[in-house]
This record gives structure tokens, sequence and C-alpha cells, in this order.
């Protein structure tokens, strides 16, 4: 996803009306009672803004017409509720993960750097594996676990959920 993607999603959550959002009567989606809209007009506190109606989904299938289940329509209206709280708590963690790649490629760019000096030794074994190498990583051995850590943290969550 490109920057520019990114940043219409969030003008288009930041032009949204404030949430959060709650569904009432099965299928539309309101604001919580007495809330405010973009133009600073409070709802009556017995009253919140009407966001979605999810109960008119229909098609055509052949000569008939066919309405969605009341649990999809339901179903599109918790979705609808939830994405006004998800989407920036999504964009939020896009931003954390690609500072976390800025961070971690800076790192392999360093640890790359240093590698160049591993070139410099006098004894390869009959495997290829230069012997020096082995001494002069140790002192790297605390980023690399940091990196191998935070990696399979990404990928299969630290088991906090």
């Amino acid at each position: 996803m490109t920057e520019k993607e990114l940043q219409a999603i969030r003008e288009r959550a930041d032009k949204a009306t404030a949430g959060p959002w709650e569904v009432c009567n099965g299928t539309d989606v309101f604001t919580k009672l007495g809330a405010d809209n973009n133009d600073g007009v409070t709802a009556n506190h017995n009253d919140g803004w009407h966001i979605a109606k999810c109960n008119e989904g229909s098609t055509s299938v052949g000569d008939e017409e066919v309405e969605l289940s009341f649990n999809e329509q339901n179903a599109n209206a918790h979705f609808i509720t939830k994405a006004r709280e998800d989407v920036p708590k999504l964009l939020a963690e896009v931003s954390r993960l690609q500072g976390e790649v800025k961070r971690l490629k800076g790192v392999l760019e360093y640890i790359s750097d240093e590698a160049e000096s591993f070139y410099e030794v006098d004894y390869v074994d009959d495997t290829g594996i230069v012997m020096r190498v082995r001494k002069d990583l140790a002192q790297y051995r605390g980023t690399i676990q940091e990196i191998f850590t935070v990696s399979s943290q990404e990928v299969y969550g630290n088991g906090d959920e």
C-alpha cells in the first residue's frame, strides 16, 4: 500500500462523524446519544446522529427482488460500527510497523556494513566457514536475537491474545 493510499484512508477517517458508533434496531448505525457532529452541532440528549441504514440491501435475482437476511444486515451494521474505531487503529499500527521496518533496515544495514570487515580473515575451513567470524559475531548476538525476536512476534504474535 502506498503512502498516498494510506493518506487517502486517513483523510476519509478524519472526515467521518466522530465515534463511537452503535447499532440500533438491529440494522441502523447511530452515534452515541447527545453526540456532536463535525460541524459542532449536538444531538438531543435522547438521540444520536443516524450514520447508516443497513436494512435496505436487495437485488434482482432472475425476475425476483431478493433482500439480504436480517442476520446479514445486522452483521453489516456491526461491521460499519466497528470500522469507525478499527480503521484509525489499523492506520496507527501500519505507521508503527513502517517505523519498525525502517529501524530494522538500519540495523541490517549496520550489520551488513560491519560484515565487510569479516572478509579480512586468514583461515577458512573445509566447509567454507570463516572461523574468525564466529568470534566477531558474538558482539552482535544481542542485536541479531532482537531482530529475530521482533520478527517472530510480528509473524506469530506474542502470545498475549
